[in-house]
């Protein structure tokens, strides 16, 4: 499970570098981004994690005597922990932010819904296009997919990679346990109300959007 799970850990790592790389030029040729584009983005960038995990799965059962359901379960964990460790992430950002700027903020209530909603739906798709492959296999994911498997086996950065996923990968199961376990929480408590229609976590509504769409 941990060598798979590290394989999965080198393409997330990979990915999120080309990913950063592309939102970095959308920003520098559009702008910042809007809410629905934002949004867009974050669909756009689940489907491609999804499909980067279904092909990382089915390329390593080939090569790896591993049976598909030991595969599945493994990349379904791994897949849903790293997301919730990404939920997390954006909301110690945005905490971080509000933290140092007195400005009234409010949080939109819905935010959280939104992100696991994306995450469980991203994960029911790595697992129906196993089954279903053609959903995946196209120019761009074969194009992301194929530039990943370069990159990991250029020497030196290769390397750095591996050795970075390493702890990544920990960190992803860590993070990951701890983020479903306040959600968990937070989901039991009906989303406690601090005032009226607000609740501790939400997403910022103004221009926080510039952190998400890194991430």
């Amino acid at each position: 499970m941990l060598k798979f799970a590290f394989f999965l850990g080198v393409i997330f790592i990979t990915f999120n570098l080309l990913w950063s790389i592309f939102t970095g030029l959308l920003r520098l040729f559009t702008g910042e981004t809007g809410t629905t584009e934002k949004y867009i983005l974050r669909i756009t960038q689940a489907y491609f994690l999804a499909s980067m995990t279904a092909l990382a799965t089915m390329n390593y059962g080939k090569t790896h005597d591993a049976s598909d359901a030991f595969l599945i379960g493994t990349g379904v964990v791994t897949l849903f922990l790293y997301l919730l460790s990404k939920i997390e992430q954006r909301k110690k950002m945005i905490q971080f932010r509000v933290q140092f700027n007195k400005d009234n903020i409010q949080f939109s209530k819905s935010s959280l819904k939104y992100d696991l909603l994306i995450a469980w739906l991203t994960v029911i798709f790595y697992v129906s296009s196993l089954f279903y492959p053609p959903t995946i296999e196209n120019v761009m994911n074969n194009w992301f997919y194929k530039t990943i498997q370069n990159i990991y086996e250029t020497p030196i950065i290769g390397w750095i990679i591996g050795f970075i996923g390493i702890f990544f990968i920990f960190s992803i199961f860590l993070k990951g346990f701890v983020a479903l376990q306040l959600i968990i929480q937070q989901l039991s408590r009906g989303f406690k109300k601090d005032d009226d229609d607000f609740v501790d976590y939400e997403e910022v509504v103004d221009d926080t959007h510039k952190y998400i769409d890194n991430q």
